[in-house]
């Protein structure tokens, strides 16, 4: 990959091989000519790391290209903001992070199907403990 294809405020988004149905988002900047990726890794907080070393382990899988008009160093300004916020999957995860830097406030995809699994679990616990329930009743 690269090291020229990517330009500041470029949002990229990368697949992980063990989890093929989750994604990470990253978002591009440069650092001393060289291109960083800011993104909020689920083992702490933001950081900015190398692209070879945002693709180490990930699989490139499409660029949104550049969604916000921020400079390189109003980028590097709101990350140096946040980056002591440690991850959260509910309310501060790579989504979450990403739209911060953009200015972009919408609910995510992300947390919708979240929140669909864990009312379709709710509901199959509820419907398991009700049968069991009858069940002994039964008996």
């Amino acid at each position: 990959m690269s090291n020229n294809q990517f330009k500041t405020g470029e949002v990229i988004r990368a697949r992980i091989p063990e989890m093929p149905v989750v994604f990470h988002y990253g978002i591009i900047v440069y650092h001393n000519n060289q291109p960083y990726v800011l993104h909020n890794p689920i083992d702490g907080g933001p950081t900015m790391d190398t692209v070879h070393d945002f693709f180490y382990e990930r699989d490139f899988e499409v660029s949104f290209g550049r969604l916000t008009k921020k400079t390189n160093q109003q980028l590097l300004n709101d990350f140096n903001k946040v980056k002591a916020t440690k991850y959260d999957i509910i309310h501060w995860n790579c989504e979450d992070f990403i739209n911060y830097l953009i200015g972009y406030f919408k609910f995510q995809k992300g947390k919708i199907q979240f929140a669909i699994c864990v009312i379709v679990a709710f509901a199959l616990i509820t419907v398991a403990i009700n049968k069991l329930i009858k069940n002994d009743w039964i008996n």
